[in-house]
């Protein structure tokens, strides 16, 4: 962060790792007996306090025995929560220089470390901490929705329904486990209905794959089974399907997928985003193998699904969660090293 101009009366200088810094000294007296400071940057000109951004400073008065009572502290982190399981487990990486907001009087933004952890000194208050969300990729949150927090010194903390935080501290108090999870979203290895229908998916389509999609309960535009004998005739069959019949366009994409797993191209047990579905946890993650069952078992039950149908939502959900895999958009990535670089 450069100082581009200062035109004040405190001394400028160069901090240890090279960044220009303004000394606080002098500053005015305070009254409260914490010896308790605000700092204020605000914008040239500004005429609200919402142009300004806060901290919190405590001076002590030289005394080696001064009682005066320390800060409170905040602890957390960001990690890549790769089982999406919505909570830090062993083992899982931090994300480093990830942004973290916290809000009362004071508002501000903590990075976390090269380990993905963080810990800040507050003043006593009521504090909100939520994670900045990414620009950049395919990011999401993922967590925490375990609460993991710990306090000491009669601290208070709470992990809210939409994976924030609200704490309450005073001094000589300590709250640990703010933790924030996230995953990002890409390939797969998924091959799409087009491409099961060219030269080259035609190709690899042998009697085994024809087999294995005649065990589905695949649907025609009139809702009648699906059974193909031939490469040529699925191609026919899965590029005429549309989504009137919402049944029809499901099993397409369930035979693309299906072929995609048979043909050693996306893993069975590869977790992917699928919003909607029933097989998906309370993140909406589940597997390409319950994908396909639950997909499977939709329809067997609803072989005709209209603009009027009551399962017709549901079945669409299933067909796009499908369809994004079969395009390799929605796969949970293994690590962040395949992740765009977060930017806020």
């Amino acid at each position: 962060n450069e100082i581009l101009i200062y035109t004040g009366t405190h001394p400028v200088g160069t901090t240890p790792n090279g960044r220009a810094a303004i000394s606080l000294f002098p500053f005015d007296d305070t009254d409260n007996n914490g010896g308790v400071y605000i700092l204020a940057i605000c914008a040239t000109g500004a005429t609200d306090p919402s142009q300004c951004k806060y901290d919190a400073f405590r001076i002590k008065n030289g005394d080696p025995d001064d009682p005066t009572p320390q800060f409170p502290l905040a602890h957390g982190g960001k990690y890549y929560d790769a089982n999406v399981n919505g909570q830090w487990d062993g083992g899982e990486v931090g994300i480093a220089s990830w942004q973290i907001d916290y809000h009362d009087m004071i508002s501000g933004t903590i990075e976390t470390g090269p380990n993905g952890l963080f810990t800040l000194e507050l003043i006593p208050d009521t504090y909100l901490f939520v994670e900045k969300q990414s620009i950049s990729g395919t990011w999401m949150q993922t967590g925490n929705t375990v609460d993991q927090t710990s306090t000491t010194g009669g601290a208070t903390a709470t992990l809210n329904g939409d994976m924030t935080y609200t704490i309450t501290v005073d001094d000589d108090q300590t709250v640990a486990g703010l933790f924030f999870g996230n995953v990002c979203l890409g390939a797969g290895g998924g091959k799409t209905i087009g491409f099961w229908s060219n030269k080259n998916g035609q190709a690899l389509i042998d009697s085994g794959d024809l087999y294995a999609l005649r065990g589905l309960h695949l649907r025609n535009v009139n809702g009648s089974d699906f059974d193909p004998v031939s490469a040529k005739g699925y191609r026919t069959w899965v590029l005429s399907a549309t989504a009137v019949n919402m049944a029809y366009m499901l099993s397409a994409q369930l035979s693309a997928t299906v072929l995609n797993v048979r043909n050693n191209l996306v893993e069975d047990d590869a977790i992917v985003y699928a919003p909607g579905t029933n097989s998906g946890n309370a993140l909406g993650f589940t597997t390409i193998a319950e994908l396909i069952a639950e997909a499977n078992t939709a329809l067997a039950g609803s072989g005709v699904v209209l603009s009027d149908s009551p399962v017709r939502a549901y079945q669409e959900a299933l067909k796009n969660a499908l369809d994004a895999a079969n395009n390799n958009w929605n796969f949970v990535q293994a690590g962040q090293a395949t992740c765009a670089t977060p930017a806020f």
